[in-house]
């Protein structure tokens, strides 16, 4: 969504479509294309918890490997367990 809390274009002409997967992608932004939290392996997950914990933000480090940030925080939780 835009700033003003209104979708852009494009990100309802994908919604409309029915599409979610390109909605998703339209409200993305730039970042690496979303991936599916499952479809991550081991190691990726392991150097995201690390760029995370050296002090890079999770809006950076979920964007740079395509999972949302929810994904990124439940694997931080889990290495914190």
């Amino acid at each position: 969504m835009e700033a003003s809390g209104k979708e852009s274009p494009s990100t309802r002409s994908a919604v409309k479509a029915g599409d979610g997967a390109a909605a998703s992608r339209a409200r993305a932004g730039d970042g690496a294309p979303r991936r599916s939290p499952s479809k991550i392996d081991d190691a990726t997950r392991a150097e995201a918890i690390q760029r995370v914990r050296s002090g890079e933000s999770q809006r950076a480090v979920a964007e740079a490997l395509g999972v949302s940030r929810g994904a990124l925080q439940n694997w931080l939780r889990q290495a914190e367990a």
